[in-house]
């Protein structure tokens, strides 16, 4: 019973190895990178009969040098043909008998059939599943060793002098462009979509942000204004009357003001159109914040529209300043002096972005750049004032002020309403709104503190005759 049990280990021993071979052959053939690890997958578990002792040793022998031989082969450093070559020598020496085993050698016969049916099979899988059912042209290198191998005659003739010469029939490959794939449709080759949507280039609200602004919880502001001073201290003599002053109150109330907008959208649009309600927010919002920008700078006061910076603003008067030849950082210097004898303290001078690349550009009649001394290095400071540029500032206008005199108090934050209006519901149309709530002021003292005229006009007013 025992010898049968060895005898049956054997047996199944070197069936393993057959069949590590042809799984190795045939991992070369489909792909040779494959080929180790499809030689991993055996195990020495085969048939139901674990090997053990001196076969398990002898197989994983084995194994090891047909993995091996594969990496050998991967990485270029033998031919196939040597490869082969050393796993049938290792075959040859695990299993030196088997040649004179006749059941073995039907056997043998009959998986070496099998292997080469499983090698063309493979090989024709890949092909399949590389290249769908395209036809691939073979390179010349491949076709020309290819009849290498067919006629050996032909080429050994060859290399003798005066051997006849003889014709090989090559095919070569067509041009592939995509513009001749005329049927393949619109989505071929694959096309790739970029996320979002490319807004519009457009102004930017700039103004908000340098101005006076605070949060409140207060539908009315109501501030006092100290006016109408009069008289003067002295200096007097002992016991003698004092002079009188005097002065007034004023309250001053602000009422809250409303900016809004509104878009109307069908429902499947918000359902169907992916971002579609955030591209909507963000453009409520974008013309709201637009409109108190431009409030900041032009209200009316009018209409329910609050008072902007332009309803205070004085034009340049002073007519004691002068110089010869007056530039534009001449006459941003003006207007801060004339702000501050008036005792307030301008921080910033805005003009648009045209006037402040000619400004940054401008050279003397010799080419060299001009930089007063009241101006920084780079430019960007000018008379104490921080230069913006914006294109909410009209060519060829500026603003100087002390911009903590502009006050913004806003009640809550932008808020976006949906509901229906009418018979709406109906027809699946929804209304968004967007909306802000918001005081703006300037105090009646405070007017003095801000400068809005042309560029023109202040150098015109400053020229030294």
């Amino acid at each position: 019973m025992k010898t049968l049990k060895t005898k049956r280990t054997r047996k199944i021993a070197i069936m393993a190895c057959l069949l590590l071979a042809i799984i190795a052959g045939i991992s070369i053939a489909t792909d040779a990178r494959k080929g180790i690890g499809a030689t991993i997958a055996m195990a020495t578990l085969v048939g139901g009969v674990t090997l053990e002792g001196k076969e398990e040793a002898l197989y994983v022998a084995l194994k090891t040098s047909i993995d091996s031989e594969i990496e050998k082969h991967t990485k270029g450093y033998i031919s196939e043909t040597k490869m082969t070559e050393n796993i049938n020598a290792a075959l040859a020496k695990f299993a030196p008998n088997i040649k004179d085993n006749e059941h073995f050698i039907k056997l043998q016969t009959e998986i070496e059939g099998l292997n080469e049916k499983l090698k063309a099979q493979g090989l024709e899988l890949k092909a399949m599943k590389e290249v769908g059912k395209v036809e691939i042209t073979p390179s010349i290198a491949a076709q020309l060793k290819a009849h290498r191998e067919a006629h050996k005659d032909l080429w050994e003739k060859m290399k003798k002098p005066g051997a006849p010469s003889f014709e090989i029939e090559l095919k070569v490959a067509g041009t592939m462009l995509e513009s001749g794939n005329v049927g393949a449709g619109t989505y071929f080759p694959a096309i790739g979509i970029e996320p979002g949507v490319v807004d519009i280039a457009r102004a930017k609200p700039s103004l908000i942000k340098y101005v006076n602004y605070a949060q409140t919880s207060n539908r009315l502001i109501i501030w006092v204004e100290k006016t109408n001073p009069d008289g003067n201290a002295g200096w007097i003599a002992e016991g003698a009357v004092k002079p009188l002053i005097d002065f007034e109150y004023k309250t001053v109330t602000s009422a809250i003001k409303k900016v809004a907008d509104k878009i109307k959208v069908s429902t499947e649009m918000l359902d169907d159109v992916d971002n579609i309600a955030g591209d909507i927010n963000n453009e409520l919002k974008y013309k709201v914040d637009m409109l108190v920008d431009a409030a900041i700078l032009a209200g009316t006061g009018l209409n329910d529209e609050p008072e902007g910076i332009t309803h205070w603003a004085s034009l340049f008067v002073t007519t004691t300043l002068a110089t010869t030849s007056p530039n534009n950082k001449d006459a941003i210097l003006a207007a801060a002096a004339q702000i501050r004898s008036l005792f307030f303290e301008p921080d910033y001078a805005f003009i648009n972005t045209i006037d402040g690349a000619n400004m940054e550009m401008e050279k003397t009649d010799q080419g060299l750049y001009i930089l007063p001394p009241f101006t920084s290095a780079n430019g960007q400071t000018i008379a104490g004032l921080t230069i913006v540029q914006t294109s909410s500032i009209p060519v060829g206008h500026v603003l100087v002020g002390d911009m903590k005199k502009m006050k913004v108090r806003e009640k809550g934050n932008f808020v976006v309403t949906v509901g229906w209006v009418a018979d709406d519901f109906e027809k699946n149309l929804v209304t968004m709104i967007g909306e802000r709530r918001m005081h703006m002021f300037i105090a009646d003292n405070d007017s003095g503190a801000f400068i809005y005229d042309t560029l023109a006009n202040i150098k015109s007013a400053i020229t030294q005759i």
